[in-house]
């Protein structure tokens, strides 16, 4: 598939009648093993790119080095993937749009754009509306139906009290959908009945993250979600093995670390290069 192709069937995933389960890959290894583990599509995670690089979270690494990520992710899978670019990395529209183009023409098919500003406070509807009225034209300017993935981080930050933030989401939705988001991303809805109310409201494909409070795949799918990300779980399971693997090193505990059933011939072949 060409890009412009695997931009619509990335799209076509959002309609399917399962949930879209979205991995979050931080490098390009990561992406190689959620290929290989049959998974239809991968995301990034921002924080696990930061990670990677040695940060903590919230835009502190640079453009550069989403692009330098995306680019080393993109020449090892085939499957469609899309880039977590939080606010932007820009100040305005305009500036938010040709940062996104660089990472499409670094091969992503599919973005996340967010409204949650570091004060802990959300964007100005009117500013985040433009920002995606303006992703939407670069669609069409570039020929690349990418998905806009619009986040909300009202549920997420907790600003107001539940049935406020519930209100607050939907109207952020519906706004987000009009200037032409493809998706809606509401992080923090966790339970089934914040799930369901959202969902009874929002027309727009509905993206939740998966944690231990989520109702289960089968509950999400009888209730319409349509694309369930896995967020930094998976990187930050990997940093806790390696916390653990440290301790037990320094304290002298090597007998089951040093009898990982992953050996070097087996992660080898993981890895392996079809010619």
């Amino acid at each position: 598939m060409n890009q412009k192709e695997k931009a619509l069937y990335f799209q076509s995933l959002h309609q399917q009648q399962a949930p879209l389960i979205l991995p979050n890959a931080w490098h390009a290894g990561s992406a190689v093993i959620f290929q290989k583990a049959g998974f239809q599509a991968i995301g990034t995670t921002s924080a696990g790119m930061a990670y990677t690089l040695g940060y903590p979270d919230g835009e502190k690494i640079q453009l550069e080095d989403i692009l330098s990520l995306t680019e080393q992710i993109q020449k090892r899978i085939s499957l469609p993937l899309s880039v977590d670019m939080e606010m932007g990395y820009g100040k305005c529209p305009e500036s938010i749009a040709q940062n996104i183009k660089k990472v499409i023409e670094a091969g992503a098919v599919g973005i996340n754009i967010e409204d949650g500003l570091p004060s802990g406070q959300l964007a100005d509807l009117e500013f985040q509306t433009a920002v995606i009225e303006r992703l939407s034209a670069l669609k069409k300017e570039m020929g690349i139906p990418f998905v806009i993935n619009a986040r909300s981080c009202v549920l997420w930050l907790k600003i107001g009290e539940t049935e406020e933030n519930i209100n607050i989401a939907t109207q952020r939705a519906k706004a987000f959908q009009k200037a032409g988001a493809d998706c809606i991303f509401l992080p923090g809805a966790t339970d089934y009945d914040t799930v369901k109310k959202l969902k009874d409201q929002i027309d727009a494909p509905l993206n939740i993250i998966l944690n231990r409070l989520s109702p289960d795949l089968r509950k999400l799918q009888n209730l319409g979600v349509n694309r369930v990300s896995i967020g930094s779980a998976g990187v930050r399971s990997v940093l806790q093995n390696i916390l653990s693997f440290s301790e037990e090193i320094l304290n002298n505990k090597t007998e089951d670390i040093l009898a990982n059933p992953l050996d070097y011939h087996a992660t080898n072949k993981l890895f392996s290069i079809e010619e």
